[in-house]
This record gives structure tokens, sequence and C-alpha cells, in this order.
């Protein structure tokens, strides 16, 4: 009789074991075709498109071809912003400058210099199925789908009951760095929010065994030097505030070395291998001085005083009801933000959410929200309290969500908000109106261009170049290159060249623009008869 009962239970658990794989291996074929879907849309309509997006094509080109992490425009690209830095000259200057650029050593094209993104060998096998725009999408868009199907099995494991769960995922699908966000480019730095979510899973179920801590935090190392240094960070962080709860010690400080071993390894990377102005350029205070007078000009400075606070406030729903109820998980959220509210790369790090530079700390925000959420359903016995101080709190954070945008100054704003533009439903289904504007304007340059010609371009082209070799950002040898595509403004009827962006506004690009204008002309190229690939856009060829 006993003998039965066992077999019975192992039955019925063998079952609901079956049941949930098969439930959770449904879940993501679905997740998987509407990342199809939706990278579908995203590409053929070619909203959005930039020198990052055309950067990362490039590089699972490459690799996918054999060639490497080759990134094509990386050179020029790099000595218009960093050396000598063409954005910050003076016009009297640019306009006489000679944009021959030098021999460049093939070292100098290998982007893995610059960030080093592992991840793309492997990635790099979807191009036997996808072509590389698609797959970098689908890539980019699927990291958000799983990342908040992860975060609901979560709640689950957590006993959030399921309709608070699904409202717990809603809430933070309306937060700016996943509702913005993934209206953005695609990064590899996104692919860090499920695997990070995942991380903080691992590490605070102490039933896992470190083997599986070392698996996700392999993944998360291969993505890019950055989320290396944040995953180590992670672990050492976990575990002193932790400390006293493990009951095998020994457990404990097997995780902390580890956690030390990686940050290490990434600060060796970062200073022996990578050759990146970002690292050594001062856009994150280290020593104890520096974080002093960091806090200071950021005090002094409005702007950078508006972005942290603007950081905080929207953080601060998630984070509250951790604080409240999970103060260890609430510190660590709170840790992992602290290089976006000392760090520094023009505020995209405070505001800019379609940006991928809150894809770092936000799995971390997130984890210690959902364990918050939880602290609500263990603290009250009774369901319906619960569910009415759930609501409570839930109902008015969706509203600020869906409510919030930033002014020009980094200031939160409720009036001029730029975030109904990014609602994604809406954003994709406007896409999806027009599914012809990556392909006409792809056609029309290969049509035009041989894949061995040079090529000077603009921002806004290298997507639609990533299988071109000898490409140069502009206004590098634009004079000497065999074609041309830039940006233009039609004034008076007139066709007038515009690709030159530099950051001290508006006025000091149209300068520039007007005195290398001319030279476009006395170069040989066709400026009365370019062909014409979008309203902004412009080919031009030789005569």
């Amino acid at each position: 009789m006993l003998n039965a009962k066992i077999m019975t239970n192992l039955s019925n658990t063998n079952n609901a074991w079956r049941y949930t794989s098969m439930g959770n291996a449904l879940a993501l074929l679905c997740l998987t075709l509407l990342a199809a879907l939706l990278a579908y849309i995203r590409v053929s309509n070619g909203d959005f498109l930039f020198s990052d997006t055309g950067q990362l094509y490039s590089m699972l080109e490459n690799i996918h071809a054999g060639r490497g992490p080759i990134n094509q425009i990386l050179p020029t690209l790099s000595a218009f912003q960093f050396y000598p830095d063409l954005g910050a000259m003076e016009p009297s200057i640019l306009c006489g400058m000679d944009y021959t650029s030098p021999h460049y050593e093939a070292e100098q094209y290998n982007h893995f210099r610059f960030h080093l993104y592992s991840i793309l060998y492997p990635a790099s096998l979807l191009l036997f199925l996808f072509k590389t725009p698609f797959a970098a999408h689908g890539l980019n868009i699927f990291s958000f789908l799983l990342f908040l199907f992860i975060a609901y099995k979560i709640c689950r494991k957590n006993r959030i009951p399921v309709f608070a769960s699904l409202i717990t995922i809603m809430v933070i699908s309306l937060h700016p760095a996943w509702m913005w966000a993934i209206a953005g480019q695609p990064y590899v730095d996104r692919l860090f929010l499920p695997v990070g979510l995942l991380l903080f899973y691992y590490t605070d179920d102490r039933e896992k065994p470190l083997a599986a801590v070392l698996a996700v935090l392999a993944i998360a190392a291969l993505i890019v030097e950055k989320t290396m240094l944040y995953s180590g960070g992670f672990l050492v962080v976990y575990t002193l505030l932790h400390y006293k709860g493990y009951a095998d010690k020994r457990d404990c400080i097997a995780r902390m070395m580890v956690g030390v071993a990686t940050v290490m390894i990434s600060f060796i990377v970062v200073k022996y291998y990578l050759d990146n102005p970002y690292w050594k350029g001062g856009n994150m205070p280290y020593s104890p001085a520096a974080i002093v007078q960091t806090i200071k000009s950021i005090v002094s400075n409005e702007r950078s005083f508006n972005g942290v606070n603007s950081l905080l406030m929207v953080n601060a729903p998630l984070l509250l009801i951790a604080l409240i109820f999970k103060p260890r998980l609430f510190l660590i959220g709170f840790i992992m933000m602290i290089p976006n509210l000392l760090g520094t790369i023009g505020g995209a790090e405070k505001t800019g959410f379609v940006s991928h530079y809150h894809s770092l700390y936000f799995p971390f925000v997130v984890y210690a929200f959902i364990l918050g959420v939880s602290g609500v359903f263990q603290r009250f016995s009774t369901l319906f309290v619960g569910v009415c101080i759930f609501l409570g709190y839930m109902v008015p954070t969706s509203a600020f969500y869906l409510l919030v945008g930033f002014a020009d100054n980094q200031k939160i704003s409720f009036v001029n908000t730029t975030s109904s533009a990014n609602y994604y439903v809406k954003y994709f289904y406007n896409l999806s109106k027009d599914l012809t504007n990556y392909k006409r304007i792809t056609d029309l340059i290969e049509e035009n261009i041989p894949l061995n010609a040079k090529v000077t371009i603009t921002e806004p082209v290298l997507p639609y170049l990533y299988k071109y070799q000898n490409v140069r950002y502009y206004p590098y040898d634009f004079e000497n290159a065999d074609f041309l595509i830039i940006t233009y403004e039609r004034e008076a009827g007139r066709i007038h060249y515009r690709g030159y962006s530099g950051y001290w506004g508006a006025e000091h690009s149209r300068t520039v623009n007007d005195c290398l204008e001319p030279r476009i002309k006395k170069a040989g190229y066709n400026v009365d008869s370019p062909i014409i690939l979008s309203p902004t856009l412009a080919l031009l060829k030789r005569n």
C-alpha cells in the first residue's frame, strides 16, 4: 500500500514537471515568434537606425564570414570622436583641414579592442538562418521578452499570485528602461537584461549549486567587459550582505572569491587589452577624492543634479517596496545604480532610457522589486489585505511610468512628456504601416555602389553598408572617396549638404557644413543630381 502511494506521488510529480516543461517550451516558442515578427517590422521599416546599429551588423557579418570582429568604420569614427576629436574643434580649423585618413593597421579595425563582445561569436551562428539585421534585432528584442518571462517565473517561484504576477510584469514593462529601450537601437549590452536577472535569482536561491551560478556568470562575462565587472561586483556585494545567512560559510566564501576573481579579470581586460577612451577618459570616478569631487560637481551643475534626481525618482517606485520588505536587496539594487549616478556620458546614463546605458543595473533593481512585492503577500496573512496594499501601490506606479518624461535640462516633466512616442505597442504598430524603407534604400545603394568601392558616409548610413569593407566616417576621405552618402536639407528649393554634426550646437555645425559644402562640389561630386535615398539622405557620385 505504501509503495503504491509512493509510486502515485512520483507519477504525479513527473506529470507536473512534464506539464510545466511543456508550458515553458510553448511560452518560449511564442516569445521567439513574437521577437521574430517585431524584428521583421523593425528592420523592414528602417526607423532609428544609426551608426551603432551598423557597427553591430558589421561585427556579426565579419565574424560569420571568418574575418573576426572587424568594424570598418571604427578608425575614422574614433578619430572623429576622440583623436583628434573633430566634433569639438573650432570651425576655422575644420574648414581648412585635410581629411585624408592615415593608413590604419588591422588591429585598429578590431572592435573587441573597444568593447569585448565575445558573445557575438556564438550569436553569429544565427546568420546561418537569418540575414544579419534580422538576427541582430531579433536577438535584441528577444532579450527584452525573455527578461519579462524570467521575471514572471521568479514572481511565481516566490508565491506571488498569478494575477499579481501579471500586474507586476506589466509595471516592469512600463518602466522607461524597458518601454523606451525596446524602441532603441540593438546593443549587445541589452543581452544582460535576462542574464543579470537570472544571476540574481540563482545567487539568491541558496539551494542552487555554485555550478549553476558559474554557468550564468560565464554567459554574463561573454556579453561585454562591463557585464563581467557588474556580475563580479554583484557577487561580492551579495555575499558580504548575506554572509550571516549562509549555513555553509565555505560556500559563501567560495562565491565571494568567484566574484573577486571576476572583477579582477575585468580590470585586467580593461587595463591591458582594451583601447577605449571611455574607460580612460575620466567618465567614472574611482578614487575617494575623485568621488567627492564628482559629487560636488553634480550638486553645483543644475543639469547633472536634475539628471541624478530624475534617475532616482524613476527607479524609486521599484526600489521603495524593496526597502520596506527586503532592505538588503534594496541596497544591492541601489549599489548597482551607482555607476549611472556618478558616471557621465553626456546625460544618457541618467535620463536617456532609450539608450543601452540602463541595461546593466536594471535587472538588479527589478529583482529587488519582485522580492519586495512578494514581501507584501508574505507579511499579510489575509490575501484581501495583501491585494489591497498591492493594488494601492501598483496603480499610482503604473500611472507615473505612463506619464513620465524629461525636459531638456533632464528634469522630470509630466506635461511635455516624450514617452508617448515610445509606447512599444503603438511604436511597432506605426512601424508596421511601412515595411519597404530598408529594402528600398539598400537596393538603391547596392545598385549604384560596388562592394569594393571607397565610400564616405554620415552616421545614419552604416546600417545599409555593413557588407562594405572600405567605409569612412564623414568628413574623412570625402574628397578622394568613390562615393559620398550624406545627410541633406532643402532650403528655398535648393539642396544643402549637412554631413558634419559637432558637439557645440546647431550654429557650430551649420558653420562647418557651409564651408565644407563647396569642397564637396570641388571634389567632383555631382551635387546637382544626387540619388535621393530618403528625406534626409543623398548618394553622390563622381561626375
